[in-house]
């Protein structure tokens, strides 16, 4: 699963670079819909959390990949179960962590 997880994140990370807005926002969710890799990894379900939890750890960054891989968990987790609260995707892997 977590290669499966890597190709959908590294589709949308392509596809935000080839997209002609991309740069214009510094709103992440304003990228969710550049890619339809995107939901192909919401839609991998609760047997993707993990890897993208692992993949958000295993991650020397931060930043926009780390963000959209929460963003895909929390929408994994759905509107009953997401973290409301969280400023980065560190913080929302150690919500996860906490609850798994």
């Amino acid at each position: 699963m977590r290669a499966l997880v890597r190709a959908d994140i590294s589709q949308v990370m392509a596809d935000i670079e080839r997209d002609p807005k991309s740069g214009a926002s510094s709103n992440p969710w304003d990228y969710v819909g550049v890619s339809p890799a995107f939901a192909r990894l919401v839609e991998r379900g609760e047997p993707a959390l993990e890897a993208i939890a692992a993949e958000i750890e295993d991650s020397k960054e931060n930043g926009l990949r780390e963000y959209l891989l929460a963003m895909a968990g929390n929408g994994i987790l759905g509107e009953k179960r997401q973290y409301k609260y969280w400023d980065n995707a560190k913080g929302w892997v150690a919500l996860y962590r906490a609850d798994h």
